[in-house]
């Protein structure tokens, strides 16, 4: 009697080949790469713009993305967390001042 199921010798895709559509994702992600490069700049500015304007999803992403991600913290210490917003407000005015200096240089 024949044995059916389980794993046949040479069954599949081969080792290391791709789909054709996984393929043609990494040439689009490739060709998005290279254009996002070449307008970097522009890229830039426009985001520094709209987060200067008051865009939160805007401002998020360039604190994020200069600064980290934000850790959550909890601390019962009114005063302590008074001093922690303080260095944070700092920190973001500073930064702030930073990238317009940088915005100036490359306009």
């Amino acid at each position: 009697m024949e044995e059916h199921g389980g794993k046949r010798p040479r069954a599949g895709r081969k080792k290391g080949s791709f789909a054709s559509h996984t393929l043609a994702a990494q040439e689009i992600r490739h060709y998005l790469i290279e254009e996002v490069i070449k307008e970097m700049r522009p890229i830039i500015k426009a985001l520094i713009k709209k987060a200067k304007e008051g865009d939160v999803p805007a401002l998020r992403e360039v604190l994020e993305r200069t600064l980290g991600r934000v850790k959550d913290q909890y601390d019962t210490n009114e005063e302590s967390k008074a001093q922690e917003l303080k260095k944070i407000q700092d920190g973001v005015r500073e930064l702030i001042e930073r990238a317009k200096e940088r915005y100036e240089k490359i306009k």
